[in-house]
């Protein structure tokens, strides 16, 4: 009686423990909301460490996320001990994808937020994280953008479906696509105010992680529409670059802004200042004297990964004439502690310089992976695809 006593008690322990191990590895967001339908189900993204975010299942329970009577509940399991930074989204009619409730989060929290309409970036959170502190000025000092630039959003989208779901007359399609063409105009000039109106809120910032983290942002989106955002970066960087170029990833918003010259078929190949894990440095014209592979990669490019077989037996086919580079686009330290580091049994190297800096972008590198295939006296050869690399064309050139 005595043993039986004895192991209810360790099993109810036991299950104790679990449950409250559970809890802590859970959050919680509790959401107080006006002028929301009813029946609105928010979900959640968190970043996954390498550079990337997904979106991942929450509880099961029908209610979770779900807006009833103002409120909402979004409880989920914490996918990585080693994010701590997360948004809220719905994919329901009114939001915009891009237009996020940023906040940070450790294990266990409960957060709360209290939200006005669809426009998440306007939305309050309560959490002690000082990341949020910096993000609440910047949302603040730059609210009226904000609503601008989604309502915009929101006027073109609607417009856009109603012409795909209405039947028209050739003529009357014509014209609709004359007031398309107005709306993505007014979308894309009140994105980039709202663009730069963040710009101007960050001068009155220190250049924490967070910071760094917004302007790499900021730059992506600016990559494709630089002629309107170049000299406000620049006038940003200009004046916090003492402190921007000691951090980690400073290299490549400064190559941003100063950027390598443009890589030319057939003339020299543009070189770098290029680093392996342990810090040694590399140039590509170290490896003359054969044909040298450079293979642009990151950690969230699946099609770069899947690759990898097919680049190593590549090497070990060419190893008397070739040489492979993969050079990763990630910042310094996502790179280092990428879990794909093992599978590159080549040279794996980074300058820091991100996508839109530095080597990759002397070489245009839009999509990945993308391979430059440098010549043995050190021209640039040829650019090649995925597809260039499966089909046989590299072998053409090597044999």
């Amino acid at each position: 009686m005595m043993k039986t006593k004895i192991f209810m008690t360790w099993i109810a322990f036991l299950l104790g423990s679990l449950t409250t191990i559970n809890a802590q590895q859970r959050i919680v967001v509790i959401g107080e909301v006006k002028n929301i339908p009813e029946g609105t189900v928010f979900n959640l993204e968190e970043t996954d460490g390498t550079g990337a975010t997904r979106r991942f299942h929450k509880d099961d329970s029908e209610d979770n996320g779900k807006v009833i009577n103002g409120r909402f509940t979004l409880s989920f399991q914490y996918g990585n001990p080693a994010s701590r930074h997360f948004a809220l989204y719905s994919t329901s009619p009114g939001f915009h994808s891009w237009v996020k409730l940023e906040f940070w989060a450790e294990q266990g929290d409960t957060i709360y937020m209290k939200g006005n309409g669809k426009i998440l970036g306007n939305w309050e959170v309560q959490t002690k994280a000082p990341e949020q502190k910096e993000w609440d000025f910047i949302r603040k000092a730059t609210a009226k953008e904000c609503e601008a630039y989604q309502q915009a959003w929101l006027d073109y989208e609607a417009y856009r479906q109603y012409r795909r779901d209405t039947e028209m007359s050739e003529a009357e399609w014509d014209r609709t696509k004359v007031i398309l063409a107005k709306k993505d105009t007014l979308k894309e000039k009140n994105h980039v105010l709202w663009l730069k109106s963040q710009l101007i809120a960050m001068k009155e910032l220190p250049v924490t992680d967070y910071w760094m983290d917004q302007l790499s942002t900021i730059i992506y989106l600016a990559s494709l529409r630089r002629e309107l955002l170049e000299e406000p970066i620049k006038e940003l960087y200009l004046l916090k670059s003492d402190k921007i170029d000691r951090k980690p990833d400073g290299k490549s918003v400064r190559e941003w802004v100063y950027p390598y010259p443009k890589a030319e078929l057939g003339k020299p190949c543009v070189d770098s200042d290029l680093f392996d894990v342990n810090g040694k440095k590399h140039h590509l014209a170290d490896f003359r004297g054969k044909y040298v592979l450079l293979d642009f990669w990151a950690n969230y490019c699946g099609a770069c990964i899947s690759a990898f077989p097919k680049i190593g037996k590549i090497q070990q086919q060419y190893a008397d004439q070739l040489t492979i580079i993969s050079i990763s686009v990630d910042k310094i330290d996502t790179w280092k502690k990428s879990p794909y580091q093992k599978e590159i049994t080549w040279h794996s190297l980074n300058d820091g310089g991100g996508l839109w800096g530095g080597i990759a972008g002397s070489y245009n590198i839009k999509a990945m992976p993308t391979y430059i295939l440098i010549a043995p006296d050190g021209t640039y050869h040829a650019r090649l695809t995925s597809a260039d690399i499966y089909n046989g064309k590299l072998d053409e050139y090597l044999k």
